[in-house]
């Protein structure tokens, strides 16, 4: 259905307008040059003037005046007073069109002979309708537009038009119905009649339809061009009709005889009294006024010569007579030549003066006199008339009161009817003009401003339709090359992310040319600028969108300066824009994009419950340096641009919250939320409704009472938009309390969630999720990150695999800083390690988040047309450890000489994954809390062994030992290890005989590994992080006014707690064994113990590896107290000789008997800490176990720090500038050649991994993994084994005896494989094997 208000369409009536007024302007000048010799006839005297030639001449001229007028004002290219040229215009048109009806009214009245009861009613009507079309004159206001370059109508009045052509519709059909029927009472059929009821009925049919669609069109009120395109030809139409009627009329000719009605007897005369008498004795009748009878004469009675006298029988008309009274209408025939032999002359009846007009008939002549003044005669006729005049036979004349009282009344009863009609007329206009909307509306300047912005309002978003078709992008750098990636794989998204091409891409003007087996012609035709890279087989894919990331407004390193993510200046602030607060020297930029990140969608925090508008960025570094720049599809007011009137808007974003966050910083609850929540969509439905209603009146062209601009509030039109459908909302949200009311909140207000973020509890309320207004969203979540808060405690890694076998749309997203955007992709590879299809898995970080952000039409797919962001990997992009090794944003490859490693053939296919039996169903059986704990059993017999892996010698070196068969065998009896045979089961069977209770477990080639080590998280100490009452709490640090009260320091083995699900969860992943310190941000943190994650309480045997294990302190950088604050404490207590209490323990370590761990990121205290070692050393004379944990500048020192015999500790161990003195860090591939691990190994020193959450714990092996691949030169398995083993238990002084007994069994695979699974672990000090 074609929307009339669109501009697009207004523009292009308003073209056929200015068209239409071209070819009625032609037509009509045609037409005057057609009927021109008539009016010269009357210039120039050789027609008599006579008043109703005014209102003809009026007529045509006057319409001829406004015709130019109009061209002038829409032709015009220079400026002029518009409003002085369409007064001028409408003065000289409505003049035009009131003497049209005038000239038939006139017609009217002569046709019934100037009856008072016809005359004055229609006088009275016309001059209504005179005052009306003048009145029109002043409703058209108009001005210059400097912008369209012409006249631009800015008022008018539609309402007043409308009654304009409603009074002329109804004055002609009454003029028309009473000519009618004066020409009907008459019952003779002269040619005369006809040609008055015929033009009389065509002047009607064509004026009353031309008026007809005009007013229609204006009663429609379509839009301002429609409203008057019908006008002008409406109007000359009129005009051309009625004056051809009049001409018709003046100069029509017949072989007729025209006679008096009314003739007196007397001497020599012959009476004729209403008509002529024949011998036949038809009856005469006599009307008042002029009377004309038209009667069929016998021809030799006819003006234009005598002929046939032999037939002198006139036939006489039987009614009472036509009576023609219009001066100008004259009878004269020039068919035949005139008697006057060249002397032609008009014979007119003047029948200006008087009341009735006499034929005085003499023999020999014909007279017409005047009976109120019979002096006044027309000249004498010539002797053929008076011939035939002498042979007519006499009647006496009827007296008037002799006619029927029938024929005496109709004057009455039409001057009653008359009456009538006309009052029906005025009262139709004074209720068109006492309507509701019966005020003249003036249209304003800024009408067509208004209307634009109304129509806008109701435009949805997307692509323009010439977007698919587009040669080049609108983000293209110039001088960028061409890209030809050949040989490659290619994932291109296409079929439901199953499709995968072997092939090539060509990169050109910021798109995706081509993609495929691409012919060289092609290639040819980019010229000799393009780059040729061989993927030698590589897999490219998409972009990865990262759809919730906080990358420039939480930028690394993390400073006050920088810190945008959050405003607390309220619970609703959707006014806020995450774009004002982009930083674009964010180190983490550059990071993500190594990672294969091109776009993410920047969301103001969560803290708030609206915490405002959200933008999609491209991650490269553009040529203009601005946040604006990088925006991608921002919104046409960002920047003060206008929306060209063929592109529909683009998509806008917006962040909310509900749950925790919102409560948290305002002291709140979830009732407080919600209600801000509502309070803040009713003040924007109450903008949209006053929008709305301002745009209805605006559109209906009642512009009283509107002002200049639509209704908006700053603050509240983001809102406005999320009610109109055109923001894709992105709600913070876990738990399905705040999932409900956010299913009545879109409900109440009508608008569509676009995603639910982190979610955490979505798979256990799928069908609550499907009663979203406008639809289910979309989930975006983490794969495992989870129980930093009650509302995050009941995530399951099969959530993703539940919630798209729902049919949901599933996404995994980083929430960057909270996790690091450059390995998202690592988010999607645990989700298809726990069950999502392996296409979904990669759609989950291109090509699904790209359709939910609104971005379908040009990222997430590599095809043809498609944005030039795609990754080359270096290993299949689901394959532990991927890396990039070229990355292509807008066609520009980011990585400057990327260090590349070449991954081993089996990292080039998908992984496989474990066989979870039961996984999914048990958690939302358990409703996100399934039973974890392994099921202990006194005997236990792994068989089918591929590897073993073997602590050997003091140093405690990893060996792996391969069965080659994978049949070996290990027996454990109460946790022991009874029997081992790499052989096959004969080598232990003594040791299964005969024992009914011995459990067999399958390992399927999989492997026996020492049990891993975890330290970083406090585990043990911290259950759910933001709930107090879960958490071992934190401790006083030396520089609190109360750590004086305590006198000792915090052991953290006396806050320890067992079975907490994170810890539970790593025993599960292989991880055996944790190392706990106290939480504590001050210099002195504690003394932390060693623990089995497998542990029921601290009283279970073995549950408490090592009571106290290493003293921890931490130096950084934090105002107060200064660094060297804090150094020269540790140095003054270090040489203290008091052996009590605190400095007791700073004594043990200055012995070398307990090791400090010093948790420093900064090289240059890591410098200052190597110097105080080596002060204390000399001074005490025995050797510091020191350990550095965090370490990320550590490479800087790696010879110094090998020479100083320190332990490493990297945390993280994919290492991130997260804070200032953590700058300096190696990212590795593709960035560095080196890791900080690798460069630490390399001058061999002692080197394990932690973890900054407990959460992370279960994920140990695959980070020991991503340390052995994250360097050009990667490290051997047993190097990376022992980072999270034997290296942690050295540098924390574990016996080697309370762990060597700990053993891990992997089913399908060894430790570093993603489809292996841990289906048990042995502890010979705990005496138990527990199995999974």
């Amino acid at each position: 259905m074609t929307n009339w208000m669109n501009p697009a369409v207004i523009m292009q009536d308003a073209a056929i307008f200015e068209k239409i007024i071209l070819v009625m302007t032609g037509l009509y000048i045609w037409e005057i040059m057609v009927t021109l010799p008539y009016d010269w006839s009357i210039i120039t005297g050789k027609r008599k003037f006579k008043y109703p030639m005014a209102f003809y001449f009026l007529c045509r001229y006057s319409l001829l005046l406004s015709c130019i007028g109009i061209n002038i004002a829409l032709n015009t290219s220079k400026a002029l007073n518009c409003q002085a040229l369409y007064v001028f215009n409408e003065l000289v048109g409505n003049t035009a069109v009131a003497t049209a009806s005038t000239l038939l009214m006139l017609r009217t009245v002569a046709i019934w002979s100037r009856s008072p009861y016809i005359l004055y009613p229609l006088v009275v009507l016309s001059l209504g309708q005179w005052a009306i079309l003048l009145h029109g004159v002043i409703i058209v206001n108009a001005s210059w537009s400097s912008v369209a370059g012409q006249c631009v109508v800015d008022g008018a009045a539609p309402i007043f038009l409308d009654l304009i052509y409603i009074y002329t519709m109804s004055f002609d059909l009454i003029v028309l119905v009473l000519s009618c029927w004066g020409l009907v009472r008459t019952s003779g059929r002269s040619d005369l009649w006809t040609l008055l009821f015929k033009d009389g009925i065509v002047y009607f049919i064509v004026a009353f339809s031309a008026n007809c669609c005009a007013a229609v069109l204006i009663l429609l009120n379509l839009n301002p061009a429609m409203n008057i395109i019908m006008s002008v030809p409406a109007a000359v139409a009129s005009a051309i009709v009625a004056c051809r009627g009049f001409v018709r009329l003046s100069t029509w000719n017949t072989r007729e005889v025209y006679l008096p009605s009314h003739v007196q007897t007397g001497p020599g005369r012959q009476a004729m009294s209403g008509a002529v008498h024949t011998s036949n004795g038809s009856n005469t009748k006599k009307g008042p006024g002029f009377d004309m009878t038209f009667a069929k004469p016998p021809r030799i009675a006819t003006l234009s010569g005598l002929t046939s006298p032999s037939n002198a029988n006139p036939k006489v008309a039987d009614g009472p007579g036509v009576h023609i009274s219009m001066e100008a209408y004259t009878t004269h025939d020039r068919r035949q030549p005139s008697p006057y032999h060249g002397d032609e002359k008009d014979y007119e009846l003047d029948l200006e003066e008087g009341s009735e007009s006499d034929v005085m008939a003499t023999p020999g002549s014909v007279t017409f006199t005047h009976s109120d003044n019979p002096h006044i005669r027309l000249p004498e006729a010539p002797s053929w008339v008076k011939e035939m005049a002498d042979k007519l036979p006499t009647y006496q004349p009827i007296p008037p009161q002799g006619r029927s009282k029938h024929l005496q009344s109709r004057p009455r009863q039409w001057a009653l009817l008359l009456s009538t009609l006309g009052s029906f007329s005025l009262l139709a206009s004074w209720r068109v003009l006492s309507g509701p909307h019966a005020h003249t509306h003036h249209v304003p300047l800024h009408a067509q401003r208004v209307l634009d912005e109304c129509a806008t309002m109701r435009q949805m978003p997307g692509p323009s339709a010439s977007f698919a078709s587009r040669l080049r992008s609108e983000r293209f750098e110039p001088g960028t090359k061409a890209q030809y990636i050949h040989n490659a794989t290619i994932w291109t998204g296409l079929k439901d992310g199953h499709d995968v091409i072997q092939g090539d891409i060509l990169l050109q003007n910021g798109l995706i040319w081509a993609v495929g087996q691409i012919p060289e012609d092609i290639i040819k035709q980019t010229g000799t600028g393009v780059e040729h890279i061989n993927a030698h087989g590589a897999w490219v894919t998409p972009g990865i969108f990262d759809i919730h990331s906080h990358i420039g407004v939480d930028a690394l390193p993390l400073l006050q300066g920088t810190d945008d993510t959050n405003s607390i200046k309220g619970l609703t602030l959707p006014w806020l824009r995450s774009m004002d607060g982009i930083n674009v020297y964010d180190e983490a930029l550059a990071l993500s994009v190594s990672g294969g990140v091109t776009t993410s969608l920047i969301l103001p925090g969560s803290a708030d419950a609206i915490g405002g508008q959200a933008f999609v960025i491209k991650l490269r570094q553009t040529s203009e340096g601005s946040p604006s720049s990088m925006v991608l599809e921002p919104p046409f007011s960002l920047n003060n641009t206008d929306k060209p009137s063929t592109h529909p808007p683009h998509w806008r974003h917006m962040k909310h919250a509900t749950g925790e966050n919102p409560s948290r910083v305002y002291e709140g609850t979830r009732m407080d939320t919600m209600w801000a929540f509502r309070s803040a969509y009713e003040e924007a439905r109450k903008v949209r409704d006053a929008q709305d209603a301002y745009c209805v009146k605006a559109e209906s062209g009642l512009w009283n009472g509107l002002g200049p601009d639509v209704p908006k509030d700053l603050k509240w039109e983001a809102l406005v938009d999320v009610l109109r459908g055109k923001v894709k909302l992105n709600i913070h949200s876990y738990s399905p309390s705040d999932f409900d009311g956010l299913v009545r909140l879109s409900n109440e207000f009508k608008f569509h969630i676009s995603a639910i973020h982190h979610a955490h509890e979505a798979y256990l309320v799928m069908p609550l999720l499907e009663k979203f207004y406008g639809g289910k969203p979309a989930v975006a979540m983490f794969a495992t990150n989870a129980r930093y808060k009650q509302e995050a405690y009941r995530h399951s890694e099969f959530a993703p695999q539940i919630l798209h076998e729902a049919g949901f749309d599933v996404i995994m997203k980083s929430d960057h800083p909270v996790l690091n955007s450059r390995y998202l992709l690592y988010e999607a590879v645990q989700a298809h390690m726990y069950g999502l299809p392996a296409n979904k898995a990669i759609q989950a970080v291109t090509t699904t988040p790209a359709r939910t952000a609104g971005f379908g039409h040009r990222l997430g797919l590599v095809q043809p047309g498609y944005d030039a962001d795609v990754v080359l990997w270096d290993s299949h992009p689901l394959a532990l450890g991927a890396t990039p090794k070229q990355v292509f944003i807008d066609g520009i490859p980011q990585l400057t000489k990327p260090f590349v490693s070449e991954k081993s053939s089996h990292l080039q296919h998908a992984p496989s994954t474990p066989e979870w039996k039961t996984g999914a169903k048990e958690a939302l059986k358990f409703k996100g809390l399934p039973p974890i704990k392994g099921k202990s059993s006194r005997k236990v017999a792994f068989i089918n062994i591929g590897t073993i892996w073997k602590r050997t010698g003091e140093e405690r070196a990893l060996i792996e030992v391969v069965s080659e068969q994978a049949n070996g065998v290990m027996v454990f009896i109460n946790g022991s290890l009874s029997c081992e045979s790499l052989q096959d089961a004969t080598g232990c069977a003594s040791s299964m005989e005969g024992d009914r209770g011995i459990h067999v477990v399958d390992l399927k080639g999989g492997c026996m590994a020492p049990g891993l080590v975890s330290f970083g998280g406090q585990l043990g100490l911290i259950e759910i992080e933001q709930e107090p009452s879960t958490n071992d709490g934190e401790v006083y640090g030396p520089f609190d006014s109360k750590f004086a009260l305590v006198g000792d320091l915090d052991r953290a083995v006396d806050g320890l707690s067992f079975e907490g699900r994170s810890m539970l969860l790593a025993y599960r992943a292989g991880v055996t064994t944790s190392i706990a310190a106290p939480m504590g941000s001050s210099l002195i943190s504690g003394l932390s113990v060693a623990f089995s994650n497998g542990g029921a309480h601290p009283l279970e045997h073995g549950a408490i590896v090592h009571n106290i294990t290493a003293l921890h302190v931490k130096v950084a950088p934090s105002g107060q107290p200064s660094v060297s604050t804090q150094i020269g404490l540790l140095r003054q207590i270090l040489l203290s000789k008091d052996e009590s209490k605190i400095t007791g323990w700073f004594r043990k370590v200055a012995k070398g008997e307990l090791p400090i761990i010093v948790h420093v990121n900064s090289a240059d205290i890591m410098a200052k800490l190597i110097l105080l070692k080596g002060e204390i050393e000399e001074k005490a004379g025995s050797a510091i176990k020191m350990a550095f944990f965090g370490a990320l500048e550590a490479h800087i020192l790696a010879p110094e720090i090998a020479s100083a015999d320190i332990g490493v500790v990297v945390n993280p161990a994919r290492a991130t500038p997260m804070s200032w003195d953590s700058q300096r860090i190696l990212p590795g591939l593709p960035l560095s050649e080196d890791t900080v691990i690798t460069s630490l190994l390399k001058h061999n020193v002692t080197v394990a991994i932690g973890i900054l959450e407990g959460w992370e714990a279960r994920n140990t092996r695959f980070e020991l993994a991503w340390a052995a691949l994250g360097s050009k030169v990667q490290l051997s398995k047993g190097q990376a084994l022992a980072l999270g083993s034997t290296n942690l238990e050295k540098i924390f002084g574990i016996p080697s005896s309370a762990v060597e007994g700990d053993w891990v069994a992997y089913r399908s695979g060894d430790m570093f494989d993603l489809g292996s699974q841990v289906v048990g672990a042995a502890s010979e000090r705990r005496r138990q094997v527990d199995l999974f």
